[in-house]
C-alpha cells in the first residue's frame, strides 16, 4: 500500500466549508510572573500577562489584561467557578490598536486574536510528549464568492422595516464611511450616543454539545462568548455595547431542555418558550437575561435546505418571549454566527438587502452582516448599514432593557480562540473527532481544511473560514485575520509636548501632566527585546494638574471612538503644554 494518501478537495455549496495554515508553538510569558500550573498552563491569576509567540515565520508579543467583564457578577458558582471566571483575557498584538485578542490561559492558551487583517486561532497540542506545545492557526484571506444559499435562515419579509429605519440616511446616499459626526447632522442625541448598553445573555449548550465537548464545555462556549463580545466592542458599530454572560445551562438529559431537531424554526420556538419559561419577571432582577443563545451540534436546516448555522427573529432584543437565537455549533468559527444572530435580534438585516444597497450601495461581502460570510473586515466588521440600523433601533428606544449594568458578569476569556485550541482540535470542532488538518494547504491563514470521508475517500474539507486568531503559520509567523503575517514591532516616537505615555508592551494611552515626558523604543538584540528610554522635560513647574486631567479625562470618558479620544489627547495636552510647558527640551 502507498504511504502517499491522495485527498480529494471538496468545497460544500451547502454548509460552507473554509482552510488554514498552521504551525507548532511555545508560546512564552515575558512578564515578571513566570509561575505556573503545569507545562501547558500559563496562567497564574494576575491581572495582566505579556506573551511572545514565535511561529509561522512571524513573532506576536500579546499584551493581555484580566478581563471578565462578559460574566455576570452574580452568575451562580455552579455556572462557572472562581477559578474558571480568572482564565478569561482580552489586549492587543504587538502594540497595534487595531488588533484584538481574547484569549484563555487556564490549561494552555486558548483562543483567538486578529492582527494585521489575519484571524488567529491558538489552542494547546494533547501530546504528553511536547510539553508546552500549541497549535497556532491563521485564517487564509479569501475573496472567493459562491453560489451558496444564506447561512443564516432569517425571515426576508422586513424590507418595510429596513427603509423606514434607513428613512433619514437618504440624503446621504452612497455615503461609505457612517459615523458619529453623520449621525449628529441628522440629529441624534448626545445623550443617545454616550449611553452604554449591556446584554445580559443566558447561554445554553443541550444534549449534543455535551457529549461532543466533554469537561471542556463550559471554556470553550465562554470563549466563543468572548469572541462575539470584542466583535460587538468595535468602533465600527458606533453604539457602546457590552456582551455579559449571566448563566450558563448545559443540558446533559434530552428531557431537560427544549426540543431540538433538524427544524431550525421549530427549535427556535421551542428553545424561545421553554427560556421565557426560566427567565425572571423583572428586568431589575440581577439573575434576569436580556436574550438568551441555544448551541447545538444538530444539523439545522430552513425551509429548503440544511445550509442552516443560525435562526433569530429580526428586532426582538428586550422582547422576553422572542429575544432567542439558535447556533449550530461548527467550531469556532460559531463566535462570528453568534455575532451575526444577534445582529439580527438588534434589527440589522443582510448587507445584500435593497434597502440597504439604495442608500448606501453595493457593500462588500466581509462584513458581520453578510448572509454567506467567508471572511470579517476586521478593521471594519460591521458595514455602514448594519451601524445605522442598530443606531436607529436604540434611538428609538427599543433597547431600554440594555441600559442596566449586571451586577456580575461572566469573565469572558482574553486568549484567542488559536491560542486555546489546537489546528488538530479546530478540524475537530468543525467536522467531527478524527478530523485532522489537510497537508500542504496554501496560503496559510486563510482557510481550514481538514480530512474527512466521502463515499470512502478521504478527502479533504473546508467551512471558508480562516483558521482562527492566534494559530501559528510558520517559523515566526502568526495567523491574525486571516493573514500570515512576519514579525512586526512599532517603534513609537512621541512629542514630550503632548505629555501622554505611550508603553510599547502595554499600549494604554493616558494624559499625564507631570514633570517629564517618557517614551519607549524598542530594539532587538538576537532573541531578546531591549527598551530604551528617553526622556523630555515638558512641565517643570505643573499647576492645577489634578483638576486638569480629571477635566480631561471626564471630557473624554463619553467618546466612543479611541481615534477622536487620542487625537483630543495630543491637542489638548499639545495646546496648554500641561498648562506650563516648557517646550522640547531632551534631557542628557
Amino acid at each position: 500500500m502507498s504511504i502517499r494518501t491522495i485527498f480529494f478537495f471538496v468545497v460544500s455549496l451547502s454548509k460552507r466549508f473554509q482552510c488554514m495554515d498552521s504551525e507548532l508553538c511555545f508560546p512564552v510569558r515575558l512578564d515578571n510572573n513566570d509561575s505556573r500550573d503545569s507545562d501547558n498552563d500559563v496562567h497564574v491569576g494576575s491581572g495582566t500577562c505579556i506573551l511572545k509567540i514565535r511561529a509561522l515565520q512571524q513573532e506576536l508579543l500579546i499584551d493581555l489584561h484580566q478581563d471578565s467583564s462578559f460574566i455576570a457578577p452574580s452568575i451562580s458558582n455552579s455556572d462557572v467557578t472562581t477559578d474558571l471566571s480568572q482564565c478569561f483575557y482580552s489586549g492587543y498584538v504587538n502594540a497595534d490598536r487595531s488588533s484584538y485578542a481574547a484569549l484563555s490561559l487556564c490549561k494552555g492558551v486558548h483562543g483567538v486574536f486578529g492582527f494585521q487583517g489575519w484571524d488567529y486561532f491558538i489552542s494547546p497540542v494533547k501530546n504528553e510528549s511536547i510539553g508546552g506545545a500549541h497549535m497556532l492557526q491563521r485564517r487564509i484571506s479569501d475573496n472567493l464568492k459562491l453560489n451558496s444559499t444564506s447561512r443564516c435562515a432569517v425571515d426576508s419579509d422586513m424590507h418595510l422595516q429596513v427603509a423606514r429605519s434607513l428613512e433619514k440616511y437618504k440624503h446621504f446616499k452612497y455615503y461609505n464611511n457612517v459615523n458619529e459626526t453623520l449621525l449628529r447632522r441628522m440629529g441624534r442625541s448626545k445623550r443617545f450616543a454616550s449611553v452604554p448598553r449591556y446584554v445580559e445573555t443566558l447561554v445554553v449548550a443541550d444534549e449534543s454539545m455535551a457529549q461532543f465537548h466533554g469537561d471542556d464545555l463550559k471554556r470553550y462556549l465562554l470563549t466563543l462568548m468572548s469572541v462575539t463580545a470584542r466583535l460587538y466592542k468595535h468602533p465600527s458599530i458606533l453604539n457602546s455595547i457590552s456582551i455579559a454572560v449571566v448563566r450558563i445551562v448545559i443540558i446533559t438529559e434530552e428531557d431537560q431542555g427544549p426540543r431540538v431537531s433538524a427544524n431550525a424554526a421549530l427549535t427556535l420556538r421551542n428553545f424561545c418558550t421553554w427560556q421565557t419559561k426560566m427567565n425572571k419577571n423583572s428586568d431589575k432582577h440581577p439573575d434576569y437575561w436580556d436574550t438568551a443563545i441555544l448551541f447545538t451540534r444538530q444539523d439545522l436546516c430552513g425551509a429548503s435546505t440544511c445550509d442552516t448555522l443560525g435562526m433569530a427573529d429580526v428586532g426582538t432584543m428586550c422582547d422576553p418571549k422572542r429575544s432567542c437565537s439558535v447556533i449550530e455549533d461548527d467550531g469556532l468559527p460559531s463566535a462570528f454566527t453568534t455575532a451575526h444572530e444577534l445582529g439580527h435580534i438588534f434589527s440589522m438585516p443582510h448587507d445584500n438587502v435593497k434597502d440597504c444597497e439604495d442608500v448606501f450601495g453595493i457593500l462588500q461581502d466581509n462584513h458581520m452582516m453578510s448572509p454567506t460570510l467567508v471572511q470579517i473586515n476586521r478593521t471594519s466588521p460591521w458595514s455602514p448599514c448594519s451601524a445605522a440600523i442598530i443606531t436607529q433601533f436604540l434611538d428609538s428606544g427599543h433597547g431600554k432593557c440594555l441600559l442596566d449594568q449586571p451586577q456580575n458578569p461572566f469573565t469572558l476569556p482574553d486568549l484567542l480562540p488559536g491560542a486555546i485550541y489546537t489546528l488538530e482540535r479546530q478540524c475537530e470542532l468543525a467536522f467531527g473527532e478524527g478530523s485532522k488538518p489537510c497537508p500542504f494547504m496554501q496560503p496559510p491563514c486563510g482557510r481550514l481544511w481538514c480530512t474527512g470521508k466521502s463515499n470512502g475517500h478521504l478527502v479533504c474539507m473546508t467551512r471558508h473560514f480562516p483558521w482562527a486568531d492566534g494559530t501559528s503559520c510558520g517559523a515566526g509567523k502568526v495567523c491574525g485575520k486571516g493573514v500570515c503575517s512576519d514579525k512586526w514591532v512599532q517603534n513609537v516616537k512621541v512629542d514630550g509636548r503632548w505629555a501622554f505615555t505611550l508603553l510599547i508592551f502595554l499600549p494604554s494611552l493616558f494624559p499625564l501632566c507631570a514633570d517629564r515626558m517618557v517614551w519607549s523604543e524598542l530594539k532587538q538584540q538576537k532573541d531578546n527585546y531591549l527598551t530604551d528610554y528617553k526622556s523630555w522635560e515638558t512641565c517643570t513647574e505643573p499647576k492645577n494638574v489634578v483638576l486638569f486631567n480629571i477635566g480631561l479625562f471626564g471630557t473624554l470618558a463619553a467618546v466612543n471612538c479611541l481615534q477622536v479620544l487620542l487625537c483630543a489627547i495630543q491637542v489638548i495636552n499639545g495646546l496648554v503644554g500641561c498648562l506650563c510647558g516648557t517646550g522640547n527640551r531632551e534631557k542628557a
